[in-house]
């Protein structure tokens, strides 16, 4: 398949290489240092299930134009990022070409609806931990890559190309499942980023480490059920056990795991604050549900991801 990835991070750089490894035809939208290393030293991932390179020189573009009518789009960029990034997309359409957005949140889905339409918009998640070490270097801990996607729009019905990249996904060694009830995948992963996110970056230490002390287990089992009551009034059914097998996805985690927003937060980069904990607090305010965990935890957080605001430009960037 002619596959595109916008942003080759930890995330969109973990899939594309591994769907280059298994033969498909794979170019990233970059830029920066990152984008230097892919074209002249390539792509190097780390891997508990075995690392592997890409040669230089990788496909990828800061010229969104280089890249012509793919099949599949990967929306990798980190979610205050992807207004930004919705002209390159738009402009990288072909006939049929889909769009799967893989950010943290529940509110891209609809941003990148909005612009490119129900039918080329597939909401995504994905439940691994991976990161950029250095230009051209993907770090890969633990857990074997899994992925979710489905569209609002088809519901129960599958989209062929849809259903060609559940192929190639799997045959990359990539669990994947495509999912007619996206939005509810959605909240469900929320309820385990909001909750690591929140924790991880206000105690600054790895999953592993605040699992097993009983008061801040409590602390993150309560953030989890403030999301699900969050949930409801936002006209979503979390399963009954959704608390527990989350708890139960986290023990399985790694010791030295953590979450992509504590690692931004910890590191001083722009993060995914506002979409992983900030809306909640909006939604929570707007149907008059109580969420002081949440509340806390944002109030907390938000003078830290302010003073990022405040950083050079170079500091970030959105592919």
């Amino acid at each position: 398949m002619r596959i595109a990835l916008v942003g080759a991070g930890g995330a969109g750089g973990l899939l594309g290489a591994r769907l280059a490894r298994s033969g498909h035809s794979v170019e990233f939208l970059a830029r920066g240092r990152h984008w230097e290393a892919l074209r002249t030293i390539g792509l190097r991932v780390d891997s508990p299930s075995g690392g592997f390179s890409l040669p230089a020189p990788v496909p990828a573009y800061f010229d969104p134009e280089r890249i012509v009518n793919p099949e599949v789009i990967i929306l990798a960029v980190k979610a205050g990022q992807v207004c930004e990034v919705l002209p390159a997309v738009r402009s990288m359409l072909g006939p049929g070409t889909i769009v799967i957005t893989i950010q943290n949140g529940v509110r891209t889905i609809d941003e990148v609806e909005k612009c490119l339409g129900s039918n080329a918009t597939y909401g995504g998640t994905g439940y691994f931990v991976s990161y950029l070490r250095a230009p051209g270097h993907i770090c890969h801990v633990g857990i074997d890559p899994k992925i979710a996607f489905g569209n609002v729009a088809l519901r129960n019905r599958h989209d062929k190309t849809a259903l060609q990249f559940l192929k190639a996904l799997r045959g990359a060694g990539i669990e994947a499942a495509i999912v007619p009830n996206i939005r509810e995948v959605l909240w469900s992963k929320i309820v385990l980023a909001a909750a690591l996110g929140a924790i991880g970056s206000l105690t600054r230490v790895t999953i592993g480490e605040f699992r097993r002390v009983p008061e801040t287990r409590r602390t993150l089992s309560g953030i989890m059920q403030e999301v699900v009551r969050i949930a409801a009034c936002q006209e979503v059914k979390l399963a009954v056990d959704c608390v527990d097998r989350t708890l139960e996805f986290v023990d399985a985690m790694p010791f030295e795991s953590s979450s992509s927003l504590q690692r931004d937060i910890t590191g001083g980069k722009p993060s995914e604050l506002e979409y992983v904990i900030g809306d909640l607090v909006r939604y929570s305010i707007s149907a008059r549900v109580d969420a002081p965990l949440l509340g806390w935890a944002y109030s907390c957080l938000r003078a830290t991801e302010l003073k990022t605001q405040f950083l050079p430009a170079a500091a970030s960037s959105a592919l």
